[in-house]
This record gives C-alpha cells, sequence and structure tokens, in this order.
C-alpha cells in the first residue's frame, strides 16, 4: 500500500456549536486529497469509520452508507464506490479498502474515520475524540496484502450501549477502562509484546523492503514501552504518536508529517509498519505502510 497523502481535521477553540462528523471528514479528507495532488474525481473508493450514533450528517434523507456518502456528496466525488465501517481500527479499514481496491482494479481510495460525540456520555473513558483523520492511498499491484491481527487476552476496553430512554440529552453511552489523564488503558493485557512481535513480524516477513519506522498510538504506549523493534537483522525505530492529537487520528497525523516533513527519509523503497488498536473488540493489529 502506499500512502499518497493524509490530514487530520480537530474542534477549533473557537467553534460555536457541535460539528457534524461529516463536517470533520470533509475537512481531513480535502487535506489528504491536497497532499496527494489527487482530485475527488479522481477516487475510486471512499471508505467511512465511525461510532457516531446521531451526529454524522446534515441529511437524513440520505441513504445509507450514512457517512461515507455525505463525504462523497461534500467531495464531489462522484466516480467513487461508497462504504461504512463501524468499530474498527485503521489496520482493518485500510486492510479492508485495499483489499477490495486490488480486487476490483481500483487506483485511488481515501478512508476516513470521524466522529462527533457530543450526545454520547463517557467518551472521557474510551479515548476517542470529535474530530477526523484521513488517508489516501493506491495499490501496489506487485505486493501483496500484507496486515496481521492478534486478538488480546483482555475483556472489552470499550462498550458502547444505547442511553437510558429517560436520558434526554444523551442517545448512546460508552463503558471504558480508559485513563483521560494518564492517556492510556491502564490495565496490560497479557501477552500484548508477544502478540506485537508476531503481528509486526508477519508484515514484515518476506518483504525484501529496508524497514523504515515503527509507528505506535499512544493508547498502546505503556502496553509497549520500547523504543525500537528487532528480529534478525532487520530493526525499526518506534515513531511516537503526538500527544496532542486524540489516538483515532493519530496515524493520518503522522503520515501527513512523514510525508513532508524532515524525518522523510532518501529510502524509497522502505517501508512503515502501523501498530494499532480496535477499543472495542482488544485487538492489535499491524499494516505495511509505503510513503511516497
Amino acid at each position: 500500500m502506499k500512502i499518497l497523502g493524509a490530514g487530520i481535521a480537530l474542534p477549533g477553540s473557537t467553534d460555536r456549536r457541535p460539528a457534524l462528523a461529516s463536517t470533520y471528514a470533509v475537512k481531513a479528507a480535502k487535506l489528504a486529497l491536497s497532499q496527494a495532488r489527487c482530485l475527488p474525481s479522481e477516487l475510486d473508493l471512499i471508505v467511512s469509520l465511525s461510532v457516531s450514533p446521531n451526529r454524522v450528517a446534515d441529511s437524513v434523507s440520505i441513504a445509507g452508507p450514512r457517512l461515507a456518502h455525505p463525504v462523497q456528496r461534500d467531495l464531489r466525488a462522484h466516480q467513487a464506490y461508497v462504504f461504512d465501517l463501524l468499530d474498527a481500527d485503521w489496520t482493518f479499514a485500510l486492510d479492508i479498502a485495499q483489499s477490495q481496491s486490488r480486487a476490483l482494479g481500483f487506483r485511488r481510495a481515501l478512508v476516513v474515520r470521524a466522529e462527533a460525540l457530543d450526545d454520547v456520555e463517557g467518551i472521557e473513558c474510551s479515548g476517542l475524540a470529535d474530530g477526523a483523520g484521513a488517508i489516501v492511498f493506491t495499490v501496489d499491484t506487485h505486493k501483496p496484502t500484507r496486515a496481521a491481527y492478534a486478538q488480546l487476552d483482555a475483556e472489552a476496553l470499550v462498550e458502547m450501549t444505547t442511553a437510558a430512554a429517560s436520558d434526554t440529552r444523551y442517545v448512546a453511552r460508552i463503558d471504558g477502562h480508559f485513563d483521560g489523564a494518564g492517556r492510556r488503558f491502564p490495565s496490560v493485557p497479557h501477552g500484548v509484546g508477544a502478540a506485537a512481535e508476531n503481528v509486526v513480524g508477519h508484515v514484515l516477513g518476506g518483504g525484501g523492503a529496508t524497514p523504515g519506522a515503527l509507528f505506535r498510538e499512544s493508547w498502546l504506549d505503556n502496553w509497549l514501552p520500547f523504543a525500537s523493534w528487532s528480529h534478525g537483522d532487520r530493526r525499526m525505530e518506534v515513531a511516537g504518536a503526538d500527544a496532542d492529537v486524540p489516538a483515532p487520528y493519530q496515524l493520518p497525523a503522522w503520515l501527513a508529517e512523514r510525508k513532508d516533513g524532515p524525518q522523510r527519509t532518501s529510502v524509497t523503497s522502505s517501508v512503515d509498519v502501523a501498530l494499532t488498536l480496535d477499543i472495542f473488540k482488544s485487538r492489535l493489529a499491524a499494516i505495511a505502510l509505503e510513503v511516497v
């Protein structure tokens, strides 16, 4: 998978009222498309990811997909096929999108994750936050899809349920174990280190490309506190996420910076690996990414 561009959109200090998930999504998508030098009309696929139960788009008349269709409409990406995902992580969303793109011969795809959770109780216990992240990529037809998953030995980190019927403010409730002050899930799952070793090793195994950086979402920091990863003669330095960016949007923020920032290397064949967490399924995942 070749990353062409990425971007994020977060609430501003001057915002007067809660925004819609689609508002954040379109802003992030436009940034990603701009960095990718890609027109909306050149997109073949749009995949959206959101658990927001209500504040998704401004038109309830739009048939599902409830987020991807409004994004398609507002970008005027009329040629793109669209579909939604719910409680997934970046690895799964990108993996599904690239699998569909490979199977159907799509050239460029947009994956966007967006939330607007003003009407959800308990989001401080989840690590989720309002905003959006977007990634534009193209499939490398000469290389196999490389993603791996490991189910963690842990109870559900986050659960979302319908709010009580008597609650007039909230439509849903989140129960989770996220420590907002420490920005982490305190309880470390048994065997998480071995799980990380396995998924990263699987993603890098058999590939001839030079390993680049190993990105890790911040809610994994206290579970996987290593500064580098090595296996045999292969070694990767860990790239820490920006702590000022909510964990759900850290990967596109890092990719955008990596594409244009000073840490971008001259080794064009290097492959980065992203470690991500599905907080609803307690599942660790890794995916290979090549920033071009």
